[in-house]
């Protein structure tokens, strides 16, 4: 009889599509199904357990069920059906419902029906394995092997059912893992917290992100809604390096010109990312900076290559400049280019190597003066200093003479500007002639004269 079984694939596509087709078990504390196909239900509670099947078509004639069972030949799979007696038919001019009793575990339930969709030769059918659900009992992962990126944890027991051409199939459990991790905050810091995600597998699953602290897993099984099982594994000791680096600009103000204003730059995994956000960083020259690693315990070897120009942005570190140092403090940039900086983090133990590489990336600004020709020093706290903007200036020097030629005022810091003061006392008001010599960090040499107009305007 039930050669009807194979015959029916090639309908079971259309059944499927064109008709509302629905396993599911009779009281919701016995099972779920696992997929939406209803190619299995899982089973939970055996005890009074029954299947109910449901679909929505226009006519139907000849109802009847089977159990299916399987089992492999060497070149075959032989196919058992039995007729079901204990089963409920429900038929109407557009509806069929069949109920199952006193189901089993690891069994097939094939249900034929006549239709007038199905072909008169080959009636409708549809078929569902119940396979009976198995909480987990481990997960485990390779000990013997050291670890540095991808993590497979393996689960068991696997619970597998059969389709419809008596082929054995995986159930992949939906998993959510928690652990703990070293990870990075928001301020250009790290911190050890817990991370959960959310997984998919059948005898395994692989943490793309693996913990960079020793932690055991909680795995809890979330296939289903109405379940809640957890399992916690042993410690996990990790042997793998990362580091969240940061560098920040040790200048105390802002440069009037500067390009960028960000003084803490947090290095990316990718060098394309990093080149794209250096133009956010301070771009006025000479800069000096302090480096950070942030690099978690497992690390114990580390290497900040840094190039410029067009090794920077071809990525190229073959021959960078190394610092062989955890932190780096004080280090000076002036010259106007593209920096970009290859962190390299390893631990070297056992002749094994793990590594984790990120990259940061700035600009020093070609240098520049931008002399204004007004201020109003009245205390509304705008424009109430003559202050000279710039970028990438070494040395400045500064002269402002009144209409006699007297000097009122003059200064070696560019950063730091006249309130219009002679003496203490509130100068006139009226016009005043600067003398500025500067040189920018890429060698360019300033010459300026000019006149400033002093407003005191309410």
């Amino acid at each position: 009889m039930f050669k009807h079984l194979l015959l029916f694939s090639s309908f079971i596509a259309l059944s499927i599509s064109t008709m509302a087709q629905s396993f599911s078990f009779s009281k919701n504390e016995n099972g779920f199904a696992y997929n939406s196909k209803g190619e299995c239900l899982l089973l939970t509670d055996s005890k009074d357990a029954a299947i109910v099947f449901s679909s929505k078509t226009p006519s139907i004639f000849n109802c009847k069920c089977y159990e299916i069972s399987f089992s492999e030949t060497e070149d075959d799979i032989k196919i058992d059906s039995t007729a079901i007696s204990n089963s409920n038919i429900s038929e109407s001019s557009d509806s069929l419902t069949v109920t199952i009793k006193k189901i089993k575990a690891n069994t097939g339930y094939l249900i034929v029906y006549g239709d007038t969709s199905c072909d008169i030769d080959q009636p409708c059918h549809a078929f569902t394995w119940v396979t009976e659900y198995l909480p987990i009992e481990s997960v485990s992962w390779d000990k013997d092997t050291v670890i540095c990126s991808d993590l497979q944890l393996n689960i068991s027991p696997v619970m597998t059912y059969r389709n419809e051409y008596g082929k054995e199939q995986k159930v992949r459990r939906n998993i959510q893992v928690k652990y703990n991790t070293f990870l990075s905050d928001d301020n250009g810091g790290t911190m050890v917290d817990e991370v959960a995600n959310e997984f998919t597998g059948s005898s395994s699953i692989y943490l793309n992100s693996i913990p960079y602290v020793n932690t055991p897993f909680e795995v809890e099984d979330i296939t289903s809604n109405t379940l809640s099982q957890k399992i916690t594994t042993d410690t996990f000791y990790t042997q793998a390096v990362v580091a969240y680096p940061n560098i920040r600009t040790v200048a105390e103000k802002e440069h009037e010109g500067d390009e960028g204003t960000d003084t803490l730059l947090i290095f990316t995994q990718e060098l394309k990312d990093a080149i794209s956000q250096s133009k956010n960083f301070r771009s006025s020259g000479p800069l000096t900076f302090n480096f950070t690693s942030n690099s978690n315990d497992m690390s114990n070897h580390y290497e900040w290559a840094i190039v410029s120009g067009t090794e920077a942005n071809q990525g190229n570190f073959k021959n960078a400049f190394v610092l062989f140092e955890k932190d780096v403090n004080a280090y000076v940039v002036s010259d106007p280019d593209l920096y970009c900086i290859q962190l390299t983090v390893s631990n070297i133990r056992n002749d094994s190597v793990c590594e984790h590489n990120s990259y940061g990336c700035f600009r020093i600004a070609k240098s520049m003066l931008y002399i204004p020709n007004t201020f109003t020093p009245n205390g509304d706290g705008t424009n109430d200093e003559f202050r000279v903007a710039y970028r990438s200036i070494e040395s400045f020097y500064i002269c402002i003479y009144d209409q006699w030629g007297r000097r009122v005022y003059e200064s070696e810091d560019i950063t730091q500007g006249w309130d219009g003061t002679v003496g203490g006392k509130l100068g006139t008001v009226g016009t005043y002639f600067y003398v500025i010599k500067a040189k920018g960090t890429d060698d360019e040499e300033y010459k300026k004269k000019g006149t400033i107009n002093l407003i005191r305007s309410k």
